[in-house]
């Protein structure tokens, strides 16, 4: 008889649902903030709770059903991604009439609702929320920046940020991975309007690093405004990184071997109410790659007193491995409509070697003698590693666009740079090593208020604070100590090893105004105050 029972309620469940009309983020449209509307039915007599009742939610004065779930073992039961609104609740159960409770009101300032001990209880199982977008061009002009929607670009898949970077407009990448703005080197580059202490030993390894899957969208600003640090006189470049905002739990794999270097990506998202949690992992591996140099040059010198035609021929072969990674694990949760906190950690290594030799002659050309022969083989590894930590706090306004942010961040690298150059005769023998350490602190705080709908408001300050430290030495080995020689036994030289610490201080303030004259044409008036101070030291090794 029970399981007969439970077999109607299930029936009469699903005929419940299957009127439904509506899909997770009920309310309608306007904010994408949801909540949860919960509670346990219980007996009105006995006061034990009642298991596998019905419970069936409407919009206030609605005769329809939007969705409905079936309480636990306890009586309890749970809407969830219910948007701000006021609702009709009803709750069945075989052998009973049906009771209505009217009105239950979420708001956006209170997006939960706990009706207590009359019968509800969260386990919903909804469909999801229906978004109409628009797709967005590949490549879009703005006032200040051009963007480069990567996200639309399928053919990048499986490669790195560089690869994305050789497709966006001004911008230039050449065979080792340096990056240009309109021919110009001096560029800065963000990730998610926030620098990166990746970018401290290389901006190319440290692209190389970013799989193309992770990344949205790529901006270029030629022209900054007053809201961006006066570093990077050829501009700057943002690179905007994937979010998912879909409900439940998401995740995907991608990668691309190829001929020179392979990549991989992995990521998983988690998403429930106003909570969401994302981990990317990426990777890029480059096969050794070989470079072969042949130099030849000849010098005559007609001079009959001293006649001169050498000949200089050099021979090298150079072998680079790279590798590198960065991941990331961030946070995001909506406190209500009106707040929001984030917080990103990121964690990036990488490195590369470099091997190589050399043949190197000089020759009297005229007399047919040999002057100088000698070999030389050389060996040099670069690490670098560290991380990002960054939280933020967000509060918005009743009116749209108005609200202010205040953020901070820890960055941190390591940078290790070894090298051994052995010659069989006329150089020296060297090696060295260079271990640097960057700690970065950036407190920030930024306004936005919309005066009009053609006129809005920008105002922030930012404070950046650097120390760094760099160990350097330098050891010679004795002459003509030739290619096996050990490079233990070479002796320090104190003066060109040195200890380096360095300081740097940034305090800046901004205004910027954004004037609409119409929909094709903007102006951004603003200023920037920004003072630096720096403090360096070089010690002497003793």
């Amino acid at each position: 008889m029970i399981k007969m029972k439970r077999f109607y309620i299930l029936l009469l469940f699903i005929c419940s649902v299957v009127t439904a009309n509506a899909q997770i983020g009920l309310g309608g449209g306007g904010s994408s903030i949801v909540g949860r509307i919960s509670g346990k039915v219980i007996d009105s007599l006995t006061k034990k709770p009642l298991e596998y009742a019905t419970v069936s939610i409407y919009r206030a004065g609605g005769k329809a059903p939007i969705t409905g779930v079936l309480t636990d073992d306890k009586g309890n039961f749970k809407l969830d991604n219910i948007k701000a609104g006021d609702y009709k609740l009803g709750f069945s159960y075989i052998g009973y009439p049906t009771k209505f409770v009217e009105p239950v009101t979420t708001t956006l300032s209170k997006p939960d609702f706990n009706m207590g001990d009359v019968s509800v209880a969260p386990s919903a199982q909804a469909l999801k929320e229906v978004q109409v977008t628009a797709a967005a061009p590949l490549i879009e002009n703005r006032i200040d920046k051009i963007v480069y929607n990567a996200e639309k670009d399928i053919t990048v898949a499986g490669g790195n940020v560089s690869d994305i970077l050789r497709k966006v407009p001004l911008v230039s990448v050449d065979m080792d991975g340096n990056v240009s703005v309109r021919g110009d080197q001096n560029i800065r580059v963000l990730i998610n309007g926030k620098p990166s202490g990746a970018m401290a030993a290389s901006v190319a390894d440290a692209l190389r690093t970013i799989p193309a899957d992770q990344v949205k969208s790529v901006e270029v600003i030629t022209s900054p405004s007053a809201k961006y640090d006066a570093e990077g006189s050829a501009g700057i470049i943002n690179i905007i990184t994937k979010q998912k905002n879909m409900s439940g739990v998401s995740g995907s794999v991608s990668g691309g071997v190829g001929t020179r270097q392979n990549n991989g990506n992995a990521n998983i998202n988690f998403n429930k109410n106003r909570l969401s949690l994302s981990l990317n992992l990426g990777g890029n591996y480059t096969w050794p790659q070989t470079s072969k140099t042949d130099f030849y040059q000849r010098i005559t010198n007609p001079d009959a007193d001293n006649p001169q035609n050498i000949l200089n021929d050099n021979y090298s072969e150079n072998t680079v491995k790279r590798y590198g990674m960065m991941n990331s694990l961030s946070l995001n949760y909506d406190i209500n409509n009106y707040n929001n906190i984030s917080s990103t950690f990121r964690f990036n290594q990488g490195g590369f070697n470099l091997d190589g030799n050399s043949d190197n002659n000089q020759t009297d050309y005229l007399n047919n003698n040999s002057l100088t022969s000698f070999r030389g083989l050389s060996e040099s590894k670069t690490t670098f590693g560290g991380f990002d930590w960054s939280a933020d706090y967000t509060h918005k306004f009743k009116k749209e666009g108005h609200e202010y942010t205040v953020s901070g961040q820890w960055s941190h690298s390591s940078i290790k740079n070894n090298y051994l150059y052995r010659y069989s005769a006329v150089n020296p023998n060297q090696r060295g090593d260079n271990d640097g350490i960057n700690n970065e602190y950036t407190v920030q705080a930024d306004y936005t208020l919309p005066i009009s709908k053609l006129l809005k408001l920008e105002a922030g300050g930012k404070g950046i604070f650097r120390d760094l430290s760099s160990d350097y030495n330098v050891f010679n080995g004795a002459a003509n100590g030739g290619l096996n020689a050990d490079p233990n036994s070479f002796v320090l030289d104190v003066l060109n090893s040195n200890d380096y610490k360095y300081k740097q201080n940034v305090y800046a303030g901004y205004s910027v105004l954004n004037f609409t004259l119409s929909n094709k044409y903007s102006l951004l008036a603003g200023a920037r105050f920004e003072h630096t101070a720096i403090d360096g030291e070089a010690l002497r090794k003793l």
